[in-house]
């Protein structure tokens, strides 16, 4: 007799997920797009093909696709800013070395240059913290 273990209690077969043995199949045809689709978000999300099928259909009770569109104008939103106030940070930055060469550097301009660059942090973490979202999500809707 083979030995057992937690995962695998015969040591030979399929592994069980939880106390439940999966004894019921659904046989399902794909369109060869279907699969192709099927095949890449498995790869995405590092989930085997039942794995993902049966987390799309059974876990969410949520629309199951994230709406692109507004996903890509959120980004392409905070895409702008941040680069409106790198911009900014870059030429003032230019600036202040300038008038740091010359022994005028003048405090409002540092006082500017902290302001722009605390904006610049506060776009990134929400740039940041929505894309954690998306990829803790993989695919489930935004809220």
């Amino acid at each position: 007799m083979e030995p057992t273990n937690d995962n695998n209690r015969r040591g030979r077969g399929r592994q069980n997920i939880g106390d439940e043995k999966k004894i019921k199949k659904i046989d399902v045809r794909f369109t060869e797009d279907e699969y192709k689709s099927i095949i890449k978000m498995s790869q995405t999300f590092g989930l085997k093909k039942s794995e993902l099928i049966r987390n799309r259909i059974l876990d969410n009770t949520e629309p199951l696709i994230i709406n692109g569109l507004e996903l890509q104008r959120e980004l392409a939103l905070l895409g702008e800013e941040m680069g409106r106030s790198g911009n900014n940070i870059n030429q003032l930055s230019k600036h202040a070395n300038s008038l740091n060469k010359a022994g005028r550097m003048n405090e409002s301009v540092v006082i500017r240059f902290e302001a722009l660059f605390q904006k610049y942090n506060i776009i990134l973490d929400e740039l940041n913290i929505t894309l954690r979202k998306v990829i803790r999500n993989k695919g489930k809707s935004l809220k």
